[in-house]
């Protein structure tokens, strides 16, 4: 009746492809619309009312994955009409069939400050997970294996083993490592440092019979201990140190005055010879039957973790720095019970030493345990480097093919 002179195909085009928002101008007014209406356009400011459970996502989702994941589309969808400012609105109560109940927050909101935005985590830590630029598993905590010498005798990181010969000679008469440090310990702290350098597992090839490979096992024989017990006041130019705790790191006892160190990491050729290990760390399996509720853990886990069991240092930026603030307001005390102060200096090396600390502790278990088999019969005098290297090659070629 209000349109006499139209056509069936006017009709169809009217029903299916217009929308009240066809029209719609800039002029200074509120769009009162639903989220499938205002698909493809933007708007200035946005508010998305109802962020409640049952009704963003709907009951119905609660029960159905793919139904969730619609509804999380949705919410995609509402979130990216906004150009410039973005607002989320919820009742704490709402009077349905009757009666008053209290409202659930939408798991979206939750959502939104997710576990997976990058900032929240130490970078070196986090980075340290990724694979080909993807995260199957996020950091908890971690510790890092370095070796220590008093700043009056090394003064700065990343040292080849050519600098620190030159260190150690200038210093006879310090031993290079603690007596206990044989060379077979030697060998384990430093070998995923050199590992890749006679190791490619991407092609499944090695190479164990070179001049760098003799050089490496003839300077861990050389700088090691007798496996001895050493005298408690005996100091030697490297110490092995795994810094695991935050107040450990950055304060000292109050009244007392500690010989300053530097972390000067393992010796290598290139970067820093720091190896990072995390301590804790949890993933969602992709065969899970109730992904939604292992997300909730995950993000418990994450939120939580450092004040729950935490005994290492926390990967979550901010309670690293939580911890810090602690230490920096007196609230930690030593073994003693006497009371702790931060450490300005000693903070300064630990973020410094966060920045370094790019390598990561898990190598193939099986190839360091071959080298160290191997290894140990040149470190006892029953073979020679070379004969160490044909063996290796063999042994590790043979294991790459296995693994291949």
């Amino acid at each position: 009746k209000l349109n006499k002179g139209a056509t069936l195909s006017d009709f169809l085009n009217q029903v299916t492809l217009s929308s009240d928002t066809d029209d719609m101008d800039e002029s200074d007014y509120v769009t009162l619309a639903t989220i499938h209406s205002v698909k493809g356009l933007e708007f200035k400011t946005v508010f998305v009312v109802g962020m409640e459970e049952n009704i963003f996502p709907v009951s119905r989702a609660a029960f159905d994955d793919n139904e969730l994941e619609e509804e999380r589309r949705l919410m995609y969808v509402a979130i990216t009409r906004a150009e410039e400012r973005l607002y989320f609105t919820r009742s704490r109560s709402r009077y349905l069939y009757g009666e008053r109940s209290a409202t659930l927050p939408s798991r979206f909101l939750q959502e939104l400050s997710s576990v997976l935005d990058k900032t929240r985590f130490v970078p070196t830590v986090l980075d340290a997970l990724a694979e080909n630029g993807q995260y199957f598993t996020l950091p908890l905590s971690f510790a890092i294996s370095t070796a220590t010498a008093p700043e009056t005798l090394i003064d700065h990181s990343g040292l080849s083993r050519a600098e620190l010969d030159e260190i150690r000679a200038a210093h006879g008469d310090l031993p290079a490592v603690p007596r206990w440090m044989t060379a077979e310990n030697l060998l384990a702290l430093t070998c995923p440092f050199y590992l890749s350098k006679f190791v490619d597992e991407s092609t499944q090839t090695c190479d164990f019979e070179n001049q760098e490979f003799y050089d490496y096992l003839t300077w861990c024989k050389t700088w090691a201990g007798d496996g001895s017990i050493p005298p408690q006041d005996e100091q030697a130019l490297l110490t092995h140190t795994v810094v695991s705790n935050v107040a450990n790191a950055v304060t000292q006892a109050e009244g007392t005055e500690e010989t300053p160190m530097t972390y000067v990491g393992f010796p290598v050729e290139t970067g820093y010879g720091h190896l990072l290990h995390i301590s804790a760390e949890i993933g969602i399996s992709n065969e899970t039957d109730c992904p939604a509720g292992a997300e909730a853990f995950l993000t418990y886990c994450v939120e939580h973790y450092a004040t729950l069991a935490c005994r290492d240092i926390p990967a979550v930026a901010a309670d690293l720095e939580a911890e810090i603030d602690r230490c920096a307001q007196g609230q930690t005390m030593d073994f003693y019970g006497r009371s702790k102060v931060l450490n300005e200096d000693a903070l300064d090396k630990f973020r410094q030493l966060l920045k370094e600390t790019t390598v990561a502790a898990g190598a193939d278990e099986a190839l360091l345990s071959m080298m160290g088999d191997e290894a140990a019969y040149f470190f006892a005098g029953e073979k020679t480097a070379e004969e160490v290297a044909a063996i290796l090659n063999d042994r590790v070629g043979l294991y790459l093919m296995e693994q291949g």
